[in-house]
Formats: C-alpha cells, structure tokens, sequence
C-alpha cells in the first residue's frame, strides 16, 4: 500500500524548501498555493517593468546544509552580502541573527 501525498500550504520559503526536501526523500508531495506564483514574502510584483519585492531582501540561514541546498539551487544567482545587520528595539541595537545572549537579555 503506498502512503499518501505530504499535502503541504504554500508555496513560499517554507513550503517550496519543504516540497524540495521531501521530494528528495522519495516521498509524494502536493503542493498547494492559493496565489498563482510561488515564492510567498520572497515574492515582488512587476510594475511598468520594475520589481518591487514585498518580502525579505537576504537570505540568513546558519545551517551549513540548508546554505548548501540553497548554493545548488541558485548558482551564480545568489548574490553575496557582507554587511553588519542590526535592528534596533526599545533604542538598543541588536545583531541580526539575534544571539540567544541578547534574546535572553
């Protein structure tokens, strides 16, 4: 008897990354999406030849292998960023990704 399909909701980050991975297990996988483009908060809309994203604008993983599933899926395309990120809250500045020092603190 063969298992169902991973029914999975949305097609953004998350969801496309999950697809991906279980697809690569073997497993039968139904993606569903209710706009109709994938890419979720990752995603832009084309306005008189400009995109303008409406989500994130860099990738942060510190996860050796999700880095390296996303350096095969993107190639050349995936573009380098070697700025300091903080964010500032309550009028202190804090590193982005938090440290679990400053989450605690």
């Amino acid at each position: 008897m063969s298992r169902p399909p991973v029914i999975i909701l949305g097609a953004g980050c998350a969801g496309l990354s999950a697809a991906w991975r279980l697809r690569s297990k073997g497993r039968e996988v139904l993606l569903v999406e209710a706009e109709g483009h994938a890419g979720g908060l990752a995603g832009g809309i084309r306005i008189e030849g400009n995109t303008y994203e409406y989500g994130p604008h860099i990738f942060h993983t510190t996860d050796p292998e999700i880095l390296a599933d996303i350096k095969s899926i993107m190639g050349a395309e995936l573009l380098p960023y070697h700025r300091t990120i903080q964010i500032k809250f309550l009028g202190n500045y804090f590193q982005f990704p938090l440290s679990m020092k400053d989450v605690l603190l």
